[in-house]
């Protein structure tokens, strides 16, 4: 496991296992068509969204930003677009697993107006 894999896993355990917990509940209800709720996959969902993005930023961003050519911010700044666009299911050609999982769980893709986190940066 590289060490992205690793920090990624460390940071959305938590969500996981509260999940999983979840999983076993509905399990043990003994319904004919277990399902987990749609707030449970929202929370997956976001978990893993906010977790991607804190990971980018901490990997693209590694020194001070005054030290950097203006291509290199540019190129990092596209980039973190993508990635954001995808997490949110939008774009023509991005995000169709994102949909289907939003889909599938029952809940919508909608975000809140962005939050500062301690960081500073947006989520």
């Amino acid at each position: 496991m590289s060490q992205i894999d690793a920090q990624f896993f460390e940071a959305t355990q938590l969500a996981f296992f509260s999940a999983l917990r979840e999983m076993g509940e509905v399990l043990r209800k003994e319904m004919e068509t277990p399902e987990l709720s749609p707030e449970t996959h929202r929370q997956w969902y976001l978990a893993l969204k906010h977790e991607a993005l804190v990971l980018f930023d901490d990997q693209a961003i590694s020194g001070p930003l005054e030290g950097m050519k203006m291509q290199q911010l540019e190129r990092i700044t596209s980039a973190r677009r993508y990635l954001h666009a995808y997490l949110n299911g939008r774009g023509k050609k991005v995000g169709k697993t994102v949909q289907t999982f939003a889909q599938v769980g029952g809940f919508e893709l909608s975000t809140p107006a962005p939050e500062n986190n301690p960081e500073g940066t947006t989520v």
